[in-house]
């Protein structure tokens, strides 16, 4: 890319910016690429672990400097908006985690928010009085993603082994695992590419090429949250380059759109279902099965509207009240399985931010969004002309990325993604970074003497950073290749295999060990519980199960406790819990081993429904206290 620097000799430096720079543009790049296939979570997972080593190295330098006198806080722009909205919506979550319902996983939330945190403001300051240079690596990522996402969709080229189950359109995901979550992802490097086209005329061609493949592949993926989002941002930004070009832009979106229905079925398919869930009036099929989720969001915010649940506690607060809800009114729920779905997020990053930190939480939010959008339609003074290209550029992305990520994040959940969120947050600091207003020179002049040279400091950060990153990041991938070891024997036990059944039973010792560190893991937890249950151990079972209950209230795990207290003689815990399960997901009722069990279950499930059908006729319909 072009280099678009306007040197200045007033502009701050100090030795540790070329590793910081170094470091941002490193993390930007394997975020969207790295995955573990020996692991259980390929995409996510990974992503979100080295986000955290990212940010916690990038902490451990900025303390060791600090300390050296290699930095000054005179460096950092208090004043700035960027600066001054970053620490209040790391400050609120914070405070939220320690009003949340269930601290542990607040407290494991924040391990994502902090570290975001820190990355956006060291992009943001080493991005002062540089160039396009910066946004090499992302639109590298984002391009090695649609190459590698349109080659497993046409059948050229899928290094990721899949099974059987999954083939055509399900196979193809990028180094992102999903449709959803690439063009989660992908939309922020659109966004970045299009403008880059118009501010970076020496380069135009190849910027063009780029953005017209990552926009082609968002239209691949049929992901109609991405698409509308891409949309919309791309009309907007034609609207900032020239309002009368707007017509022609959506003449010719459309005319895409049209192609893209008639001759891609996938496409046309997805189009073709929500045209028949409107005309039906189905407002959970049009919501593609999330009106649960979304109903549940509400009922919580009504019930916390100052601090919310907490940080990363839906999906643990899901069953209670998607029960509430659904039991409230079933019909609304008639026309889909995905209701008995247990939703770890929202599926809408409006509603989960409300949810989970309270109205406050999401003004914060909106502040965030319309701050990024006057980057956009308010010029400084001074400045009518003569802005430098990066200042353009930053112009052009500002109001087209608010615009389409609060249109994406309607439907998707872009902020609970690794991926999406580090392009995301890389894009809006580079566009903060490069406002006039905040240009190279902002920040001022240090007068810090480091006591010790870089390589010191850096090594320094590397020590203080070692068992942090070791507890934090390599074990929880750890444990999470432990719990596929683990799933494959259940998997070839189950079916009878000897070996297996010795694997388990000499190798649950070392996957207990792992749920020290990762307890919130479910995956793990249900592995390590039915490698117990499987052995005849079934106390060690229970206790596993019950200690899972503190991080994740899905009814499989009520469900399997039922059984070993239905196994074990106590008939009545055993009642309870499969109750709660089949009052979340009735199918589980059919699946309860002993006639006499399943059927007091499904007719207390039956009175159940009746008296709520008599006291939504009494009370109109009003959701039950």
């Amino acid at each position: 890319m072009a280099k678009a620097k306007r040197p200045n000799p007033q502009a701050s430096a100090t030795s540790l910016e070329p590793v910081t720079l170094a470091l941002v543009k490193l993390g930007v790049f394997l975020t969207l690429l790295v995955i573990s296939p020996a692991g259980r979570e390929t995409f996510r997972l990974p992503k979100d672990l080295l986000l955290r080593a990212e940010g916690i190295l990038l902490l451990t330098i900025a303390a060791a400097g600090l300390a050296a006198g290699a930095l000054s806080p005179r460096l950092m722009p208090w004043k700035s908006p960027a600066v001054v909205l970053a620490l209040i919506a790391a400050g609120w979550a914070i405070a939220t985690a320690l009003a949340s319902t269930n601290k542990p996983l607040s407290v494991l939330s924040l391990l994502t928010i902090v570290p975001a945190t820190v990355i956006f403001l060291a992009t943001f300051l080493v991005a002062r009085g540089r160039g396009f240079e910066l946004l090499t690596p992302l639109l590298w990522a984002g391009a090695l993603n649609c190459l590698l996402y349109l080659s497993q969709l046409l059948g050229i080229f899928n290094p990721i082994q899949f099974t059987s189950a999954f083939k055509g359109h399900n196979a193809a995901t990028g180094f992102l695992g999903n449709a959803n979550d690439l063009g989660s992802a992908l939309l922020p490097i659109a966004v970045a590419a299009a403008a880059l086209a118009f501010a970076d005329p020496e380069h135009r061609r190849r910027n063009w090429f780029v953005a017209g493949l990552v926009t082609l592949t968002v239209f691949a993926s049929v992901s109609i949250a991405a698409i509308g989002a891409l949309v919309v941002a791309l009309v907007v930004m034609t609207l900032l380059l020239d309002w009368r070009k707007t017509a022609v832009a959506l003449v010719a979106l459309a005319i895409v759109g049209a192609i893209a229905a008639a001759a891609y079925a996938p496409f046309r398919y997805r189009v073709e279902d929500i045209a028949n869930a409107a005309r039906g009036g189905s407002f959970d099929r049009l919501l593609s099965g999330r009106l649960a989720s979304f109903s549940s969001a509400i009922a919580m915010l009504h019930d916390h509207s100052l601090t919310g649940v907490g940080p990363g506690t839906f999906g643990w607060n899901y069953l209670p009240y998607k029960i509430e809800v659904t039991e409230a009114d079933p019909e609304l729920f008639r026309d889909t399985a995905a209701a008995n779905f247990n939703f770890e997020e929202v599926h809408n990053d409006h509603l989960e931010i409300l949810a989970e930190t309270g109205i406050p939480g999401y003004a914060v939010f909106v502040a965030a969004l319309v701050w990024l959008m006057l980057g956009s339609v308010r010029r400084p003074r001074g400045e009518e002309t003569g802005a430098t290209p990066t200042q353009s550029w930053a112009r052009l992305v500002s109001l087209p990325l608010a615009s389409g990520f609060a249109v994406i994040a309607l439907a998707q959940y872009p902020l609970q993604l690794a991926s999406a969120m580090s392009a995301t947050l890389f894009v809006a600091a580079l566009s903060a970074a490069w406002r006039p207003s905040t240009a190279p020179g902002a920040a001022p002049q240090s007068a810090a003497r480091p006591r010790l040279g870089t390589g010191a400091i850096v090594a320094i950060a590397i020590v203080l950073s070692v068992v942090p990153v070791w507890f934090l990041a390599v074990v929880p991938w750890g444990c999470n290749v432990t719990t596929r070891e683990m799933e494959a024997a259940m998997a070839d036990a189950l079916r009878g295999n000897p070996q297996a059944r010795a694997y388990l039973a000499a190798n649950t010792g070392k996957a207990e060990r792992c749920r020290r560190h990762v307890r919130h893991d479910q995956s793990l937890n249900v592995a390590v519980a039915s490698a117990y249950s499987l052995t005849g151990r079934s106390t060690e079972a229970l206790a596993v199960y019950e200690d899972a209950l503190r991080y994740d209230r899905r009814p499989e795990i009520y469900f399997n406790i039922g059984g070993i207290y239905l196994r074990t003689g106590y008939s009545e815990k055993a009642f309870d819990n499969f109750l709660t399960a089949a009052r979340f997901n009735p199918g589980l009722a059919d699946r309860i081993s002993g006639d006499a069990m399943k059927s007091r279950v499904k007719y207390e499930l039956a009175r159940r429904q009746n008296n709520q059908a008599v006291s939504r006729r009494h009370r109109g319909g009003s959701r039950p206290r």
